[in-house]
């Protein structure tokens, strides 16, 4: 399984090439913070959790609100999945959120109509949670089925342009109140959705649909964006699908998303504070205004979807441990406690949730922590801290954390455990990693080698400055064999380029 020494030829994105290597903070204990927003959601006396009356549980969109979406309820109930929570008790809300009349999964139980990129964000969420808990419930995996359908003839009907705000399902057409609220990256949400029900139920149809979206998306000229969902599922999709041969253009649908000059992420500084890897919201009337402000949700969406790329594409290890490094430090601010109480709008109110939205400046306090629409704190943000309390871990180098590449990959079916490290520093860093109390070989993907073999416990990675490596945590006793180029141990693949060659 030892292969010669060489290292993947990284391939850098240009944006986040700018960031400093090292960022200004070092990244907060995620882990310990989602902890406290789990504690928080489901303590009954925070007003969170609610029950509707036909006795389904759910949870609110914000700590003021009480309203009832999908957006909410699919990415905490997903969050604490990930974090291993047992969720059976609000299992049964999921089907609320599908529209008998319709035939697909809506954000809202009782709506008609939808703005796009809330469509595809709400069937992905719906989608990973059948897979991970509900795959034999032959019911809702017909939902599902019935739903991805509905989507595929909404696409035919619009010919795949989703160049509209969104869809009246009663009046079975486009529609958008003003040009700027057109979207027309939906075609990679889309694309995502179609990879899913591939994998999901094995048919080419499904196949052949999401081939087609990621085409349309990557042939745009002009960076597509309106909000951020969309772009970073397709960055998965394209990277899962070329580890099956195809060729899609993923540098181009990366820099879609990691695009600070006409695209979702910010950079630089505002006030004090380093901004770099943060989201903006949505496109915006102006780019001015646009650029003033970032969100919670969009900014911690983002990562998930994208670290599982590296296992697939071990080329952009290096820059996407970069910019995961930089958002880990940088979405800190959208919590009280990261905040002076002058620089947010509600200080009042509990920290565990964290701000919907972070201003570049409000009253001359920069950055500015506050909300938008219906309350000031995000609990669809606080989901998502679930999320990435599941998938940050703290090392002996508190600049560099470990990141998990597989928990989030809800497009692949099996994988070993698999993490992303990324040393920013100009010499050498070595961290530990616990591989467990079995016995185990640690294998890296960007140099196609075995570190260690029949090892257990505590091991070093060593990571030379300013590299990244991907390391996998297989079985040492385990069945191996290069099939088309990919090592595989016991059929499940390791590295998708086990025969690559040093150019």
């Amino acid at each position: 399984m030892v292969k010669n020494s060489f290292s993947q030829k990284q391939i850098a994105l240009p944006m986040i090439e700018n960031f400093p290597n090292v960022p200004k903070e070092c990244p907060p204990n995620w882990f310990n913070m989602a902890n406290k927003v789990n504690e928080f959601i489901m303590d009954s006396k925070n007003g969170v959790l609610q029950t509707d009356e036909n006795g389904y549980k759910y949870f609110t969109a914000f700590l003021e609100g009480k309203s009832k979406e999908l957006i909410t309820f699919g990415c905490v109930t997903l969050g604490k999945i990930l974090w291993g929570d047992d969720v059976k008790s609000l299992l049964p809300t999921l089907s609320d959120f599908y529209s008998e009349l319709f035939g697909l999964f809506l954000n809202s139980p009782k709506e008609n109509r939808i703005e796009y990129w809330y469509l595809m964000d709400v069937n992905a969420l719906t989608n990973a949670i059948i897979k991970l808990k509900l795959s034999d419930d032959s019911l809702l995996s017909e939902k599902l089925r019935n739903s991805t359908n509905k989507l595929i003839e909404l696409a035919h009907t619009i010919n795949y342009d989703f160049n509209n705000q969104g869809y009246h399902f009663d009046q079975n057409n486009p529609f958008t109140v003003r040009d700027e609220f057109r979207q027309p990256d939906a075609i990679a949400g889309y694309a995502y959705l179609m990879a899913f029900a591939y994998e999901f139920f094995k048919e080419e149809s499904y196949l052949e649909e999401a081939k087609k979206a990621i085409e349309i998306y990557q042939s745009f000229d002009v960076n597509p964006w309106y909000e951020i969902p969309s772009g970073a599922m397709a960055c998965l999709a394209a990277a899962h699908l070329n580890s099956k041969g195809f060729n899609f253009d993923l540098f181009k649908i990366l820099n879609f998303v990691f695009d600070s000059e006409l695209g979702s992420m910010l950079a630089g500084k505002w006030g004090e504070s380093e901004i770099n890897g943060i989201m903006i919201g949505w496109r915006g009337f102006t780019r001015e205004e646009a650029t003033s402000s970032a969100y919670s949700m969009e900014t911690m969406i983002v990562l998930p979807y994208v670290l599982p790329v590296v296992r697939y594409a071990p080329e952009y290890a290096r820059t996407i441990g970069k910019y995961a490094l930089h958002v880990a430090s940088n979405a800190r601010l959208f919590f009280s406690e990261f905040l002076p109480a002058d620089f947010q709008s509600r200080p009042d109110l509990r920290p565990e949730i964290p701000y919907e939205k972070l201003c570049k400046e409000y009253k001359g306090y920069s950055p500015f922590g506050t909300g938008d629409c219906e309350g000031h704190k995000s609990v669809y943000g606080g989901g998502f801290t679930l999320w990435w309390g599941s998938i940050i871990n703290t090392t002996n180098e508190e600049y560099i954390p470990c990141f998990n590449v597989t928990k989030t990959d809800f497009l692949e079916r099996d994988a070993y455990p698999t993490f992303l490290y990324y040393n920013p520093f100009d010499d050498e860093r070595s961290v530990k990693l616990d591989v467990g109390n079995e016995v185990f070989d640690v294998y890296e993907l960007t140099s196609h080698q075995l570190l260690y073999s029949q090892v257990s416990g505590t091991v070093d990675i060593v990571l030379p400055e300013d590299t990244a490596k991907v390391v996998a945590v297989v079985p040492s006793s385990g069945n191996k064999s290069i099939i088309d180029g990919k090592l595989t141990i016991n059929g499940i693949v390791v590295d998708y380029h086990f025969n690559q060659k040093e150019e």
